[in-house]
């Protein structure tokens, strides 16, 4: 019999996680960027936008991953965004 080490198991990030689930279940809508947390001295890392589900509007703020800070144009106000949401709780959302 094979005993189980629980702290053995490999430890994942929650942020990770929940992301990982909206890419492979989440539906995808459009959004609009409202604002981003860029100064001259930092960049951009931390987006709010607003997006629109069975008629109720969300505005959520979304903290981008390496990949997506490569191409900040992307992310300026007012830019039109893909966001994948959970169907079931469509607050939690994610910028893709």
């Amino acid at each position: 019999m094979a005993f189980w080490n629980s702290s053995q198991r490999e430890k994942i990030d929650p942020e990770v996680a929940r992301r990982e689930r909206l890419m492979t279940f989440g539906r995808v809508t459009e959004g609009t960027i409202l604002e981003n947390d860029s100064t001259e001295v930092i960049e951009v890392t931390t987006v709010y936008y607003t997006y629109c589900v069975s008629g109720a509007d969300y505005e959520t703020s979304y903290l981008l991953i390496e990949e997506q800070r490569e191409n900040l144009p992307k992310y300026a106000p007012g830019a039109k965004v893909s966001v994948r949401y959970d169907p079931r709780q469509p607050a939690n959302s994610i910028v893709v």
